[in-house]
């Protein structure tokens, strides 16, 4: 390759054919004359507009929070989405349990037992520990379920972080503090029970009453099924997942309303009559609700859920059925 200049400004020139300055943007033609070539989609800006580039930081879109991390007040999900998931969760605990007592009786009748002709009949062959214990288990499936849901909502087919779009961290107060706030709130709630059983009617002939006295099967399942998924389960959908859509859509105060009263009524069939049991559930439920509100975060929900339960469930597993 021969080396040659160019015919106006005089830079080296390293190519044989149409030899193209990469300084002035001029092509020495055979002649001699500097001929300038046109402006091509590759040619470098002049060196006074050249904009240096900034590193590539995480965008605090809408739906992030100014930390990098996902906004759970202002999540991706939309309203219809949230009542989606939460139609389907109220839909598995109450199918499913269904579904099993099906399979139970067609089990029964298939097996030349035969099955009751009389509604008193059919209605105590339900209510005995096998068919409990059945509905009882067909929750932990219902729960999985549930969380799946939740979990395509949420990350959007596996586009963001779960936990972290639902809120998960816990920022604020120092751990002491927070560790404290957990016993706390529980012991806060327990009282109130306490007080409100004096003031309300409380009624023993439950449906609740007759699950955890039938067996105690019966008994140890409820009490893993309220230690080990229900507060995950329920936090993620109505503190996770229906509260963040509320709150970017209507704002706290309606949404704290919403979720509460969500939380509660779907715990009514099996405590109604307890109005003490439920009047208690109702401030678990806003205090919980409150608490997501006020931390921007699900974990103390579920601490604070998860504590509550572990103490009903000791004392559901100490008690003698009746």
């Amino acid at each position: 390759m021969t080396n040659k200049f160019c015919d106006k400004c005089g830079s080296p020139l390293t190519m044989d054919a149409t030899p193209y300055c990469s300084v002035c943007n001029f092509e020495s033609s055979q002649s001699g004359e500097a001929v300038q070539l046109e402006p091509t989609k590759t040619e470098l800006l002049p060196p006074d507009e050249i904009v240096q580039a900034e590193p590539l930081e995480y965008a605090a879109a809408e739906g992030d929070s100014g930390d990098g991390l996902p906004d759970p007040d202002s999540p991706p999900w939309s309203v219809p989405g949230a009542i989606g998931v939460w139609l389907f969760s109220v839909a598995a605990i109450f199918v499913l349990p269904i579904l099993v007592v099906g399979i139970m009786l067609g089990l029964r009748s298939a097996s030349g037992e035969g099955l009751p002709l009389t509604a008193d009949g059919m209605q105590k062959l339900l209510l005995s520990p096998p068919y409990i214990l059945g509905q009882v288990a067909a929750t932990y499936p219902a729960h999985l379920l549930t969380l799946a849901v939740c979990w395509l909502v949420v990350t959007g087919f596996n586009k963001r972080p779960f936990l972290d779009a639902l809120g998960w961290e816990w920022q604020g107060p120092p751990l002491l503090i927070k560790a404290a706030l957990v016993p706390s709130v529980c012991i806060g709630v327990f009282a109130i029970a306490v007080i409100l059983d004096k003031i309300l009617p409380n009624s023993n002939d439950t449906t609740f009453e007759q699950i955890i006295n039938s067996s105690a099967q019966v008994r140890y399942a409820l009490a893993a099924l309220a230690v080990f998924s229900a507060p995950f389960v329920e936090e993620f959908v109505y503190r996770g997942v229906l509260f963040g859509a509320l709150r970017k859509r209507v704002g706290a105060p309606a949404s704290i309303i919403v979720v509460t009263l969500l939380f509660w009524g779907v715990h009514v069939p099996q405590y109604f009559r307890a109005w003490a049991g439920l009047a208690s559930l109702l401030v678990l439920s806003f205090i919980l609700t409150l608490i997501r509100a006020a931390t921007k975060s699900i974990k103390p929900c579920v601490a604070i859920h998860l504590l509550f339960n572990a103490v009903q469930a000791l004392v559901l597993v100490t008690r003698a059925g009746k």
